[in-house]
Parts: C-alpha cells; sequence; structure tokens
C-alpha cells in the first residue's frame, strides 16, 4: 500500500495526547502533512470524540474542501481536537510499533 499520514486524536472530553504543551500542531507535522495533501497522498483524519465514536475524514473530504489542507485545519481547531500524527505504511499501521503504540495509548482501533 502507498505510504498514508493519519492524525489521531480525542475531544478534550476524552483522554488526550497533544503534539505540543500548547496544543498546536508542530511546524514538523503541519509541514509533513501538507507536504503529503500537495504529493496527494493517502491521508486520512482519526479522531474519537466524546461518545467514544471514531470519525474518519479521508482525502476525498479534503478535495471538496474550497480551503484544502487549512479548511480541515481550521475544522479541527475549532472542534477543539486534541491530535497526533504518525506516518504509516498501511492503512490500519500494522507492523509500525510507533503507530501501534498511538492506537493503544489512544484505546482507538484504526
Amino acid at each position: 500500500m502507498k505510504s498514508c499520514i493519519k492524525i489521531h486524536g480525542r475531544t478534550k472530553s476524552g483522554d488526550k495526547m497533544r503534539p505540543s504543551a500548547t496544543g498546536q500542531p508542530s511546524q514538523h507535522w503541519t509541514s509533513l502533512l501538507a507536504d503529503q495533501y500537495q504529493h496527494n497522498s493517502g491521508i486520512s483524519i482519526h479522531w474519537i470524540d466524546g461518545q467514544n465514536r471514531e470519525i474518519n475524514i479521508t482525502r476525498d473530504f479534503w478535495r471538496q474542501c474550497e480551503y484544502g489542507f487549512e479548511h480541515v485545519m481550521q475544522f479541527i481547531r475549532l472542534h477543539d481536537l486534541d491530535y497526533t500524527i504518525c506516518h504509516t505504511e498501511c492503512a490500519k499501521c500494522q507492523g509500525h510499533s510507533a503507530c501501534v503504540a498511538m492506537d493503544q495509548s489512544l484505546g482507538a482501533v484504526a
């Protein structure tokens, strides 16, 4: 499978993993995600909402956004979502230790 970027996170009502102390994405992660979007690679956004439901926003959603990448980032911030980004080789992060550990710590089934 082609590589993809996944964003995992929770709303503030759940357990959180923040990319930085301020809760804002680091410049490296933001650049990495923007680069993947620019090159039309696979991108999916996952987070767990207050009812412990997993939400997945795929690249198709991004294509429909008038403002693309920035629009999605604004959407994430608007809904006060905490998130982290991992670079994966497969859709379900299987065999990728860092991603598996992240999924386990979030209690998410990617």
